[in-house]
């Protein structure tokens, strides 16, 4: 099924990031809410023009109905929704200015854990008061990505990661040197050259050229 129409449906216009049309392909600007962060903006080209990223900071919930003592209410700034072949792929992403170390990195994984709970009540939204499962996808669709801000002295060959073991608590890391950062989206997937969903973006890049 397709998720689009339950995505504008179910989340409020402001806590949608749409992507947005490049020189030969789309891109997606997702922008960090803190002022003072050295890491302000990543944009990432190649993008589907059917993918979707939702601001999570918008779902922070008021009035003190929760303790949230074991970080319940954390939240990554985006989910990023990416529809690939006949996948449907859900990204956590997290935007840091440096790399996190020991508490912070534990305040990142509640930030993720809890970001994975409140998709899953979505999804029941969805389902209840739409009738819509478009949004229910594999767990093993699932990925966990920092962005964060880092040296970087020279350039890398590519290097595949294996999605395999990662996790809230075993996050992908991106390293950006720019506080308005570009990357691209073969960066993002880092899938095994011959992996399907590799396969599926180069089919797609091909049709678009």
């Amino acid at each position: 099924m397709e998720y689009l129409p339950i995505v504008s449906k179910l989340f409020s216009d402001k806590a949608i990031v749409e992507p947005e049309k490049g020189k030969r392909t789309y891109k997606i600007v997702l922008e960090e809410e803190n002022e003072n962060a050295s890491l302000k903006q990543v944009t990432i080209e190649e993008i589907p023009e059917t993918c979707r990223a939702i601001k999570l900071d918008k779902s922070r919930p008021s009035g003190g109905f929760l303790k949230g003592k074991e970080g319940e209410l954390k939240r990554c700034d985006f989910v990023l929704y990416i529809n690939l072949g006949k996948e449907l792929y859900r990204y956590y992403i997290e935007l840091k200015s440096s790399r996190p170390k020991k508490q912070k990195k534990r305040e990142v994984q509640k930030q993720l854990k809890a970001s994975v709970s409140l998709m899953k009540y979505c999804e029941i939204l969805a389902d209840d008061f739409h009738q819509d499962e478009s949004l229910r996808i594999d767990r093993r669709n699932e990925r966990f990505v920092l962005y964060r801000k880092g040296n970087i002295k020279r350039a890398t060959a590519f290097k595949p990661y294996d999605w395999k073991n990662n996790s809230y608590d075993e996050y992908y890391e991106i390293i950006v040197a720019d506080e308005f950062a570009t990357t691209n989206l073969a960066k993002l997937l880092a899938d095994k050259q011959q992996g399907p969903l590799t396969q599926a973006h180069e089919r797609e890049r091909e049709e678009e050229l």
